[in-house]
């Protein structure tokens, strides 16, 4: 979309994750300037797409060359915006459909907020109309990173009670800055440690519990215990004991 023009939603300076930091902005700007604002025909992999206004194909690297803004951390602003209801996004190995549900809000004019059925209003009703056709999909999106994480960690979890609110809550540590490999090392100390104290499964701590109290903090020290037997074997054979 190299002419033409969009307006910016003076609202938009009341959002917390857009006004994060200028990468943030710079990112929701890139998104509204690169949506169609008329239906066309695109190809989205393999498949022929109709694009309504709103939408946009594009990819996290695309992003990041046009920007100059690390690939990884655009992830990280797709994501919050995602979580935020700012965007909607359905990736294939090659590149992503970006939908922004609001398009048609933020680009009305004053005149159009009183018309009874204006052309903003009806790009907002194809869009709504476009999520209502997608299918009914679990709320724990696979284009999510940090739900794609937590599965990996609840899969090797060895108490699965609570795994809603376990979800939720790795999410939002991870948001606050919390790193996976953190939490992985702590999982994995803690499963050590339950497998070598032998600990009851009705003492493991509920994934739920383990998750929101962030227990990858916590230390998990086994004291070495000595084997009797092997004890006497060591003094025979250092002549330390004396066998009759």
């Amino acid at each position: 979309m190299n002419n033409g023009y969009i307006k910016i939603y003076r609202k938009m300076l009341e959002n917390p994750i857009i006004m994060k930091d200028s990468d943030h902005l710079a990112v929701w700007v890139y998104l509204l300037m690169e949506a169609t604002h008329k239906e066309i025909d695109v190809m989205f992999g393999k498949e022929r797409k109709k694009l309504v206004a709103g939408q946009l194909i594009t990819g996290r690297n695309k992003i990041a060359n046009e920007l100059r803004v690390n690939s990884s951390k655009i992830q990280r602003i797709l994501d919050e915006f995602e979580k935020d209801g700012q965007i909607e996004q359905q990736a294939n190995n090659k590149c992503r459909l970006i939908t922004i549900p609001k398009w048609g809000e933020y680009q009305k004019s004053e005149q159009q907020v009183n018309n009874k059925r204006t052309t903003s209003e009806q790009q907002v009703n194809t869009i709504q109309e476009y999520k209502e056709c997608k299918n009914n999909k679990n709320e724990r999106n696979n284009n999510n990173i940090y739900v794609q994480e937590f599965c990996d960690l609840w899969a090797i979890y060895p108490k699965k009670q609570g795994r809603t609110d376990a979800e939720k809550k790795y999410c939002k540590y991870r948001n606050e800055g919390v790193t996976y490999n953190e939490v992985l090392e702590g999982l994995k100390k803690y499963i050590n440690y339950i497998n070598r104290k032998g600990i009851e499964n009705k003492y493991i701590k509920n994934g739920s519990t383990w998750f929101n109290q962030k227990c990858w903090e916590d230390e998990y020290n086994v004291e070495e215990t000595r084997d009797p037997q092997l004890e006497i074997l060591k003094g025979v054979f250092n002549g330390d004991i004396k066998i009759n």
